[in-house]
């Protein structure tokens, strides 16, 4: 008896190991450190965990295999979708990008390559400042540039394809970075920077919850930016309802674009409410960052 005892206890302890390693969303419990960081990884979590399902295998522990299985493929299950396109809709195609600069490293000239092959016609631009996005402007004919007036570089910065109109911008001052907007003719465009999942949660969670006066519209509007969350995470899910992700529409949402080098999660995104949907996503390097770029295609929908 104390040895079947023994095996139920240990098995019980291996069981919430694994759901506090793999599901720590499911319980809510990514809202505090240090589950927020390890919900981040759970893609790469889930592939450490198969050599482990084999080991445990091979070692014929296969009570333990029946505990860890079910958990692992729960996690695969959540994870799948993102690497499955959906039906991609026609309509008129306008072009984003999004480009966490690190406060202000990345050489402008190389930016201004970017934009000049990819042309754009939105740019959202975490950690710029003002003086950086104004000089930015300077050398980018067609496009109209926004920051909030101060010179701060971790505030973020936007622009404008001047053939989209002239915006009228705000600024929520309710984000620890401030959100920046621009309202144009059929469409809203956001500039957003969640504040980073510290070993204090609650500013990560406070700047994430206001995403959901975004998703909530039901005229076409596009939030870009670095929300420091993946999709992985509950709160950033609750916030999103409304949302579509990109790179989940488009088979791509497990690329990661942080940081710069391995291991690397998704947490900057382009996210659309009011019917835009993405049709390809391209990730590149940023030279003087420790996030890569996204450059989103979407189509409007018919109309707008």
């Amino acid at each position: 008896m104390s040895v079947d005892f023994s095996k139920r206890r240990w098995g019980i302890g291996w069981l919430l190991l694994g759901v506090l390693v793999l599901l720590p969303d499911l319980l809510g419990l990514d809202r505090w450190a240090p589950f927020a960081q390890l919900a981040a990884f759970r893609p790469a979590l889930l592939l450490i965990t198969v050599p482990v399902l084999g080991v445990l295998a091979w070692r014929r522990r296969w009570w333990l295999v029946a505990l860890t299985a079910p958990v692992w493929l729960i996690g695969v299950a959540l994870t799948v979708p993102r690497l499955i396109p959906v039906d991609l809709p026609q309509g008129r195609e306008i072009t984003v990008l999004s480009a966490n600069l690190s406060y202000a490293q990345v050489p402008q000239d190389y930016l201004v390559r970017i934009i000049r092959d990819r042309r754009p016609d939105l740019v959202s631009l975490p950690e710029s400042g003002q003086s950086y996005v104004t000089a930015l402007a300077g050398k980018l004919p067609g496009y109209r540039a926004f920051a909030e007036s101060t010179d701060a570089n971790w505030r973020t910065g936007l622009l404008v394809a001047d053939h989209l109109g002239t915006p009228r911008t705000g600024v929520d001052t309710e984000t620890n970075f401030a959100t920046l907007s621009a309202e144009l003719p059929g469409l809203t465009f956001v500039a957003f920077h969640a504040f980073p999942p510290l070993s204090r949660t609650g500013r990560w969670r406070h700047d994430l919850a206001e995403l959901s006066h975004w998703c909530a519209k039901t005229t076409p509007t596009i939030i870009a930016g670095d929300f420091n969350a993946t999709l992985d995470h509950g709160p950033f899910r609750a916030a999103m309802r409304g949302c579509r992700d990109a790179a989940s529409d488009t088979g791509t949402g497990l690329v990661p674009t942080w940081p710069a080098e391995l291991p690397a999660v998704q947490i900057d995104h382009v996210l659309s409410a009011g019917g835009p949907v993405a049709r390809r996503v391209e990730v590149l390097d940023l030279p003087g960052s420790d996030h890569r770029a996204l450059v989103v295609t979407m189509a409007l929908p018919i109309g707008s």
